[in-house]
């Protein structure tokens, strides 16, 4: 593949790729390159394999016989989650993995290492359905947060109506100093507003409310902030 004589640059080399090369391959170039000629005789074709492109692993997943897919909805379901992986997840599990250079043994990978924190949390919360975005395997971590947040908060709420009949609400930064309240306790998000606003059960129903909102003020002195709305409507009447 190299020209004869002189030339000016390396443009007028002629450049050829490794797969064109693999690709014109013969039986007695391999056997140039060492193999023997009885194990090359028993070679009736020989191939070249590409090496796998974002494009080629995207499609590998597609495949609705994917190992990596199927292993992993499996072990779900085993929590009792269905899982779902959106088109734009995939895409994005086959861009990281084709950093990685191991071609499709990397799916596996970028798909176990993003899901385990998920595998680990989610079986201990009534989840029946986890859908997996892009901005799973992008951000996993902000990810399983908000999930854990969004069901221990609603979860909360719902038992609260059930009890009470009364509508109960967080400010985004009251969410915030619970979470932090949640860290530092070790406990779930549910168990410290179930201990915080225990009072709030009977002093609302005395102060005849049929919604509340919590603040960051009641969270961080929730009783001093009880007894103060139980005051002012006393005064009031």
């Amino acid at each position: 593949q190299q020209p004869m004589g002189f030339t000016n640059s390396d443009s007028d080399v002629l450049r050829v790729s490794d797969e064109d090369i693999l690709k014109r391959v013969r039986s007695e170039d391999l056997i140039k390159y060492g193999y023997e000629n009885e194990f090359v005789g028993r070679l009736p074709v020989v191939v070249s394999l590409n090496g796998l492109d974002v494009e080629g692993l995207f499609q590998i997943l597609k495949n609705p016989t994917s190992s990596v897919i199927l292993g992993k909805k499996f072990d779900f379901r085993g929590y009792g989650i269905e899982i779902e992986f959106e088109d734009d997840a995939l895409q994005r599990i086959a861009e990281l993995a084709y950093k990685e250079g191991t071609g499709a043994r990397g799916l596996t990978s970028v798909v176990d290492r993003t899901l385990m924190k998920f595998e680990k949390h989610l079986p201990d919360i009534d989840l029946e359905t986890f859908v997996v975005t892009r901005d799973t395997i992008e951000h996993p971590a902000r990810e399983l947060d908000k999930i854990l947040t969004n069901y221990y908060i609603k979860t909360f709420q719902k038992r609260f109506l059930v009890r009470n009949n009364i509508v109960i609400t967080f400010t985004e930064t009251a969410i915030q100093l619970l979470k932090e309240k949640a860290k530092e306790t070790q406990q779930n998000l549910e168990e410290v507003c179930n201990k915080m606003l225990s009072d709030y059960e009977y002093g609302l129903k005395l102060l005849n409310w049929d919604e509340f909102t919590v603040d960051e003020d009641i969270v961080r002195n929730p009783k001093e902030r009880l007894e103060e709305l139980i005051k002012k409507s006393y005064e009031r009447t």
